[in-house]
């Protein structure tokens, strides 16, 4: 757990002047959020994803997907006392990429204004691609909600060839996980 928090935190503060990032990465870090929220939440929280392989090297804005499933799962998934699910969906559509997160929580309650998170994140989206973005939010009390960017489609330049991936290791000497022995490591290709 420490490991996937050290992660996220590095990623926050490596990349916030990334404006953009591959949706490999972008996975990579809800991955790290989500398996800190299993934790917490334990059978409480079922997580479903749906992304096909040749959409992974696409361009996303960056921490903008995570920011949502983050939403999904404080506002949508942790009032409620039952089991809850978030679906996180990707795919291309007219020459957009179209990423999906949809919780079964609570709903918009009361007049559903964006929290900051969100309006960051719209803010963001729209310095980057203007007019060819979309972000949407939509849902009914008491059934959950559904969250949709669209953004232009284009392969990162680069990220297939040299994207670095952190990978965690175990040390052996203690047998502890350590987050200091994560190395960079080039991806496959290059």
């Amino acid at each position: 757990m420490v490991a996937d928090l050290a992660e996220i935190l590095r990623a926050a503060s490596a990349e916030s002047a990334l404006q953009e990032t591959s949706l490999r990465r972008e996975l990579d870090l809800v991955g790290c959020y989500l398996r800190i929220q299993q934790r917490r939440f334990g059978d409480r929280l079922r997580v479903s994803q749906l992304v096909a392989p040749e959409l992974l090297d696409a361009a996303v804005p960056a921490l903008v997907l995570q920011s949502i499933v983050e939403n999904a799962v404080i506002h949508g998934i942790a009032p409620l006392a039952r089991c809850g699910t978030v679906e996180i969906r990707a795919y291309r559509r007219d020459g957009q990429l179209v990423l999906q997160v949809e919780d079964d929580g609570i709903g918009i309650q009361g007049e559903g204004s964006a929290g900051m998170g969100l309006a960051n994140a719209r803010r963001r989206m729209y310095e980057l691609y203007g007019d060819r973005q979309s972000f949407n939010v939509m849902g009914a009390a008491g059934h959950g909600v559904s969250a949709i960017v669209s953004v232009p489609f284009r392969i990162l330049p680069g990220s297939a060839q040299g994207e670095v991936i952190s990978r965690e290791h175990t040390d052996t000497d203690s047998g502890r996980r350590s987050a200091s022995a994560a190395e960079p490591v080039v991806a496959p290709g290059s």
